[in-house]
């Protein structure tokens, strides 16, 4: 007996089409930046051809720059470059994981805000932070590497128990005033011209003494301490 072989209707090949789409609404894109430098909105500077947004994972090689003037989001970064955001933010996502070996530059031409919503693998890199710029921590660890701020700007640690700076060298500012913030500090931080911002009347909370600190030179070095504000 001939078999009979049944070719796939076109309709319904686009109906399961378009019940996988409705599945999965979104599909994550690996991007790796292309060109020695270049804006982070331009989508052909990216081997995805798209500009990596939320849910995306972007990857900076050594030797690249990127620069972003336009409020982003990234789910996974990965920079062994430099990153220079300009203007507005770059919201590292939730759920997500960052990792860098070279430079994140925040702010300068404009004023600019780092929102780490995930947390960052630092070593060897350095995240330098523009006057009125910021490095806001929503719940989130920095780990070693070193963080500069000039100026007004800082670090900005959000009222959130998981909070941690671990063996980071912080020269610049730590901000507990602005959002009642909470950081934890894990494995030893080195604070050159150290300024931690604390409510007035100021109170915070250490298990033990640390050494006097001013707005000009000094260092602080901090084991396992939890800096908090009231």
């Amino acid at each position: 007996m001939k078999s009979l072989a049944l070719k796939p209707c076109a309709a319904a090949v686009a109906i399961a089409i378009a019940v996988l789409q409705m599945a999965n609404p979104a599909f994550a894109a690996s991007c790796t930046w292309l060109p020695g430098s270049g804006n982070w909105q331009t989508g052909g500077n990216w081997s995805c051809d798209v500009r990596p947004g939320s849910g995306d994972s972007a990857g900076i090689a050594f030797g690249k720059t990127v620069t972003s003037d336009l409020a982003q989001q990234i789910a996974t970064l990965s920079n062994a470059g430099t990153i220079n955001v300009d203007a507005f933010s770059l919201t590292l996502l939730g759920g997500g994981g960052t990792t860098n070996t070279d430079t994140i530059n925040v702010g300068g031409p404009s004023t600019a805000a780092l929102q780490v919503q995930n947390n960052i693998a630092n070593t060897g890199g350095t995240i330098n932070v523009g006057v009125d710029s910021v490095i806001n921590q929503f719940g989130t660890s920095i780990a070693v590497g070193t963080i500069n701020t000039t100026g007004t700007g800082a670090i900005v640690a959000s009222n959130n128990g998981s909070n941690f700076l671990t063996g980071v060298t912080l020269n610049g500012t730590l901000d507990l005033a602005t959002s009642t913030g909470i950081e934890y500090v894990s494995g030893g931080m080195n604070q050159q011209r150290p300024r931690t911002r604390l409510p007035h009347p100021p109170r915070s909370w250490l298990p033990t003494p640390l050494p006097a600190q001013g707005p000009q030179g000094g260092s602080l070095s901090a084991r396992d301490q939890a800096l908090r504000s009231p």
